[in-house]
């Protein structure tokens, strides 16, 4: 009920204290947050997105939940994300695609995915050609959520 509350006003304090509760340790309270918080539209909350995704706080997320934060930072702050998020599928990854850095290139296409920025989506599209088969698999995956798929 709080959180239908602050939805209704949509002042920068109230979407502030919504994005915290996108990180509440009960999947619930993600799931009520995240369907209120997507109502926004506010660049000015790119650097909390960007901290909260290099973070712990969602080191813990099964990657359906990651999905979810990814794509309610990409409709949030929208073409904002663009340039950052992009810098950060082009980081250098391991050879055989695992670790730590294929996780932050896949999120960084599902955020790009989300903002549905054209520039976002060329550069996706532009993905799948590259040598890296970490990257065009996670690229890959962000078109086809940026297609039809709604976490």
């Amino acid at each position: 009920a709080v959180i239908e509350w602050c939805g209704g006003d949509r002042p920068d304090d109230a979407l502030e204290a919504l994005c915290e509760q996108l990180l509440h340790r009960d999947g619930a309270v993600r799931r009520a947050a995240t369907r209120v918080v997507r109502l926004y539209r506010s660049a000015s909350r790119l650097d909390w997105f960007r901290e909260a995704l290099d973070g712990d706080a969602l080191a813990g997320l099964e990657p359906p939940e990651r999905q979810r934060f990814c794509v309610t930072f990409g409709r949030v702050v929208g073409a904002a994300a663009v340039a950052p998020m992009i810098e950060r599928v082009e980081q250098r990854l391991p050879v055989f695609g695992r670790g730590p850095g294929c996780r932050q290139v896949r999120d960084g296409a599902w955020v790009l995915a989300a903002t549905g920025h054209q520039r976002a989506l060329r550069y996706l599209k532009s993905s799948l050609e590259g040598k890296n088969r970490a990257r065009r698999e996670a690229c890959a995956e962000a078109l086809e959520m940026a297609v039809g798929v709604q976490p």
